[in-house]
């Protein structure tokens, strides 16, 4: 039977264990991270908060198409939801944030901070940048420019929906109103 040395072992790749791992590795640790489902991120990425609010805002432009009148539209004839396809876009779009931030390096940052992107975590910022081991500030920069980079995402998600540039901010403005 194989041997293996290890400092400090983990079980789960969510935030808590993401973050520990990284801090472990930063101080010379041999580290190792289990996680039975194959990826990394935990519940909110995967099952909770990003596949949430994308099926919040599915359903929201689902609901609008039957206020067509309302904005002196013609009614159409709305098929039937095809909930895999709907999925899919929720799988497509936890998978580009995903991407984009484990391509950065960020993969453990991003789970640590996807909790505060709408301002109220639940945790304080000073016991969030302890964990990550780094000071108080440099957290909070690092949370500033992670909800600008989600604010562009979330830009780039919306544009395609409306009819010019300008409605993008109305339509965000709407869109958190409506989740928060």
């Amino acid at each position: 039977m194989a041997t293996y040395e290890y400092d400090l072992g983990v079980i789960g790749g969510g935030a808590a264990g993401l973050t520990a791992v990284a801090g472990g590795a930063q101080f010379g640790a041999r580290t190792i991270l289990i996680e039975k489902s194959g990826k990394l991120g935990g519940d909110c990425l995967h099952v909770g908060c990003v596949p949430s609010k994308t099926l919040i805002r599915t359903a929201g432009l689902w609901a609008q198409t039957g206020r067509l009148k309302e904005f002196g539209l013609p009614d159409v004839a709305r098929p039937p939801v095809d909930l895999g396809a709907v999925m899919d876009r929720v799988r497509g779009v936890i998978d580009r944030l995903q991407a984009q931030c484990d391509a950065e390096g960020k993969g453990h940052l991003f789970a640590e901070l996807r909790p505060l992107l709408s301002g109220d975590g639940e945790e304080p910022y000073e016991t969030v940048a302890r964990r990550l081991q780094i000071p108080k500030a440099t957290f909070k920069v690092l949370v500033h420019r992670f909800r600008q980079r989600y604010g562009q995402l979330l830009r780039e998600e919306i544009a395609p929906t409306v009819s010019s540039p300008e409605e993008v901010e109305d339509e965000l403005r709407a869109l958190l109103a409506a989740v928060n």
